[in-house]
């Protein structure tokens, strides 16, 4: 059957509540982090906020439609975890700041009570597929050339985009870009080791080379942590460790490459995660990570239970950070509004009862992936998640990507959603 006709097919069908959902979640994966505004300041965050607003309104209707039923752990967890959110948002130094999420942002109340939608309605209604699986990847892959291009020196969409300050892809922050890649290269690397595919292998190297251009070492360090939980996954395999291999040769090739045509400067960068490490006592670490860490410790000791409010991180930091690190940001005309930890960022704006939810929801997800880890595909989702997490605790959560990993959390924490897809032989394609 020919596309034309799977199409005139579909259009004859009609779908029920559930088949809708996961439609719905499906284009929050694929399309979402595609949208751009060819107006305003705002080019990529605010039109991404309202589509997932838009969005997830209606998942939340044909929820309430099809009597979803919130029986399972995970949805008891998340239900208490954003109680509290909800009871920080009440006591908030600013509360406008803690339901909207301010501009540029926009992670506030709304936005994660959309995130607790669509984790609850993948856990319930998501379908695996391979179909959906080779539209998220494509979808990936034109973010991922898009950049590229333009760090070539050229703007595809200069004609749609004028007047634009430096792009990075349709995601607006190479830091954030590097979050979104993550995801795809933790799919497309194992996708080929585990499955032999050939199409995910090239799309990796297209993952990483973009991955390269983006300068963030949190990206590079977190890509060389999920792969060696993979490593483990294989190392008594011979043929899927001879893949892995070639996955490494590949990528050191471009990076050199990519590094030799860019006058050495990957390699510069690089050379600066073991310079961090020597000095991790510095403040100035890690892009100054170091220093926003004392300054959120310094929050969770003065407002342990309920933080400052949600997203209202800047407005703690400069009552409670070390003088020398607020001058230093204040210096750079730069607002600190998160932690660069997404455990440390909760309990600083929501109290450490919310980060430690948060905790028991990711650990009883990764507890049941990894009690089902013999199975490839469990595997795959666990390396996927592992890898965004870790970057998480050196980065920042944000609308282009977070709703990616609140879907694919929803899937982890129901394993019979992994299975249900369809698998071929094992030293078959899996992915199309």
């Amino acid at each position: 059957m020919g596309i034309k006709e799977k199409f005139l097919e579909l259009n004859k069908r009609k779908f029920d509540n559930a088949e809708v959902i996961n439609i719905l979640l499906h284009i929050i994966l694929c399309v979402m982090p595609l949208i751009l505004s060819s107006k305003g300041t705002d080019r990529y965050y605010y039109p991404k906020a309202l589509f997932l607003y838009g969005i997830g309104i209606l998942i939340f209707i044909l929820m309430i439609k099809e009597r979803t039923k919130l029986n399972t752990e995970t949805d008891k967890i998340f239900i208490l975890f954003f109680g509290l959110l909800v009871l920080s948002t009440i006591n908030s130094m600013d509360i406008s700041r803690s339901i909207t999420g301010g501009t540029w942002r926009y992670e506030g109340i709304i936005t994660l009570f959309m995130y607790g939608i669509i984790f609850i309605a993948a856990s319930k209604y998501f379908k695996l597929s391979k179909l959906g699986i080779n539209l998220f990847l494509f979808s990936g892959l034109i973010v991922a050339i898009y950049y590229i291009i333009q760090n070539l020196g050229y703007e595809p969409l200069n004609f749609l985009l004028k007047n634009a300050e430096k792009m990075n892809s349709t995601i607006g922050n190479r830091n954030f870009l590097s979050s979104y890649l993550l995801i795809f290269l933790a799919l497309s690397m194992w996708g080929f080791i585990f499955y032999k595919n050939k199409k995910c292998f090239i799309y990796s190297l297209v993952y990483f080379l973009a991955l390269i251009y983006s300068k963030t070492r949190g990206g590079w360090v977190s890509l060389g942590i999920f792969s060696l939980l993979g490593l483990y996954f294989i190392i008594k395999d011979r043929n899927r460790l001879k893949r892995a291999i070639i996955i490494v040769i590949s990528f050191t090739l471009i990076f050199f490459v990519a590094n030799l045509f860019n006058s050495g400067e990957f390699m510069e960068r690089l050379e600066t995660v073991k310079e961090d490490a020597i000095n991790i006592k510095d403040s100035s670490a890690g892009s100054g990570r170091v220093g926003i860490y004392k300054g959120a410790i310094n929050m969770i000791k003065e407002r342990p239970f309920l933080g400052t409010g949600v997203s209202c991180f800047w407005e703690g930091f400069q009552l409670d950070a070390p003088k020398d690190v607020l001058d230093s940001w204040k210096s750079q005309n730069i607002m600190v509004d998160k932690a660069h930890n997404e455990i440390l960022n909760y309990a600083a704006t929501s109290g450490v009862p919310a980060a430690i939810l948060y905790i028991i929801l990711i650990f009883l997800v990764f507890y049941r992936l990894w009690k089902n880890k013999e199975d490839d595909r469990v595997r795959t989702i666990l390396i996927i998640l592992f890898g965004y997490v870790v970057q998480a605790n050196l980065n920042i959560s944000v609308v282009p990507v977070a709703p990616l990993f609140w879907i694919i959390l929803g899937i982890g924490s129901n394993i019979e959603i992994i299975k249900n897809l369809k698998m071929e032989d094992k030293e078959k394609n899996v992915i199309m």
